[in-house]
């Protein structure tokens, strides 16, 4: 009796709700977004492993971990924000110069290296009392600097062997003031509020279709009733 009771009263409910449709399958746009996001995670841990194996005090992986749990943040970025300028004078230390167009690719390797941290030298010149807090600083970023030059002598050789970078790199980088953010251009030093708007190629990424002979006819009809809005020499 208990089974048929309940049995009429889940046909009295009735059917189940069906099970909800799957999730749209992940864009192209999405993809390459979380691809970026994961080629900067994978430079800030080489780059950081680089800096720790070249500054480290012993030559162990000891060493290395240690280098790396007391590294401190640059004192730069805690008075004032990354800017332009700031950006042009890491550039400089590292022999990237961002006046060239062929430059653009090093861009993300060269703010990686602007936020990077610096490894803590005071136990190795504790012994000196007249090395001022200066002078400890310098000597951190320039073993910082010999540390990354070699990173960015082979992103040059890479792209020289695959004929230039994969894709154009624009030289607009966004940044943050504190009040307000914008955009700077490395190439002609132009800063813009707005995000600046780029021309889409006009050549179509995918060979014409050849229409049947039906379709060919609601095209044509189509584009003779709609001629003042679409441009035929567009498609």
């Amino acid at each position: 009796n208990g089974a048929l009771k309940a049995l009429e009263e889940q046909e009295a409910r009735g059917p189940p709700p069906p099970p909800p449709p799957p999730p749209p399958a992940p864009s192209t746009r999405l993809a390459l977004h979380l691809g970026l996001f994961r080629s900067r995670a994978l430079l800030r841990r080489q780059m950081i492993r680089k800096i720790a194996r070249v500054c480290r005090e012993t030559e162990s992986s000891w060493g290395e971990l240690k280098c790396v749990a007391t590294m401190q943040p640059r004192p730069q970025l805690l008075a004032v924000p990354l800017g332009p300028q700031r950006l042009l004078e890491v550039a400089a230390s590292i022999n990237i110069d961002l006046n060239k167009e062929s430059e653009m690719h090093l861009i993300p390797l060269l703010i990686c290296f602007a936020r990077a941290p610096l490894p803590d030298l005071h136990q190795t010149d504790a012994a000196d009392k007249a090395v001022t807090h200066e002078l400890i600083l310098a000597a951190a970023q320039e073993k910082m600097a010999a540390a990354v030059t070699p990173m960015v002598a082979g992103a040059r050789r890479r792209a020289q062997r695959a004929g230039g970078t994969r894709r154009k790199l624009l030289p607009w980088v966004q940044f943050a003031d504190g009040e307000a953010m914008y955009f700077y251009n490395f190439l002609d030093g132009e800063s813009q509020s707005a995000c600046p708007k780029f021309k889409l190629p006009k050549t179509a990424a995918l060979p014409l279709r050849k229409l049947e002979p039906s379709a060919q006819v609601l095209f044509e009809l189509g584009a003779s009733c709609f001629s003042d809005v679409l441009d035929l020499n567009e498609l």
